[in-house]
Formats: C-alpha cells, structure tokens, sequence
C-alpha cells in the first residue's frame, strides 16, 4: 500500500499539509479525494486493511476512511481512535463514519468514555462526533429541530466540559 501512497504523493501538497500539521513528520502528499477513492475500493475488495499497521500519515488517514466505507462496528472505532494523533486525522475521520447516523443513541453511549480521557485527540473525536451527528444534522433539517434531546443532552454536556 505505501508503494501505491508514494505514486499518488505530491511534493507541493506535502508541504502544504507539513505547515497544517506541525510536527506530522511522515506525509506523503496525497490528497484527500485520492485517499477516498482509494478507500472505498479498498473497503469492498480488502475490508480487513483496516488493521493494518500504519507507517505514515496517508495509510492512518486511508484506515480511517476504510472502516467508515464499512458497515457500522464500535470495536473498529474503538482500535483505530488511539491512531488520531491530529486534528486532520480526527475529522476526516469522524466525517467519513456515515454508518453512526443510524446508530446516535448508541453512538452517544459509546463517546462518553472519550470525553473523559486524558487524550487530547480521544476527546476532540468524542466532541466532534457527539456535534456532528447531533447539532450538524439538526442544523441541516429544519432550526426547531435543534431542541430534540439529544442535542440538548449533547449541547448541555458540551457546556460542562473542561479540559487543561
């Protein structure tokens, strides 16, 4: 897979994203539309890729993509959130797990461990999956739905966090 990375990488979005992410030190350059396509492919014909271990930026970023192209499994997101050690990584993520619209209640339940960790980016997973499948969604229905309740469980634990 990294030889396939490598082909798809340009030098000129390599160091575009390097200035986005200071301190990432193993981008390749590939764009996102590519690390897409190249999941969605990959979830069809290759579903276990997604245990793979990641020696790059992409292939994380590409793991990612791939267990939000697959049906929906706590136990996947579970492995892969130790990996988001961004915030690229952390919402590309998030906005790829489609399959959590149909899971909320369930999805609510499982994010609250993460809101408690003392992992930065478990916390910022937690915080923008909880706003993206509450808030977000609600935002592109009609406004009055905003008072559902969940988002305001969702929007009332948000107001209480804190972290240092």
């Amino acid at each position: 897979m990294r030889a396939q990375l490598e082909q798809l990488a340009e030098e000129e979005y390599r160091a575009f994203t390097a200035k986005l992410l200071p301190g990432v030190t193993d981008i390749l350059g590939v764009r996102v539309p590519k690390l897409r396509a190249l999941a969605k492919d990959i979830a069809k014909r290759q579903p276990a890729y997604w245990q793979a271990q990641p020696t790059c930026f992409e292939e994380t970023m590409l793991q990612g993509f791939v267990i939000g192209y697959l049906p929906y499994d706590e136990q996947r997101i579970v492995a892969f959130v130790p990996y988001i050690t961004n915030w690229s990584l952390c919402d590309s993520f998030c906005t790829r797990l489609k399959s959590t619209k149909a899971h909320r209640e369930e999805m609510w339940r499982f994010l609250q461990p993460y809101f408690r960790s003392d992992q930065p980016y478990a916390i910022r997973f937690a915080v923008v999956m909880s706003l993206m499948s509450t808030i977000l969604s609600s935002c592109l229905g009609v406004m009055t739905r905003l008072t559902t309740p969940l988002t305001v469980t969702t929007l009332n634990a948000l107001k209480e966090f804190k972290h240092d």
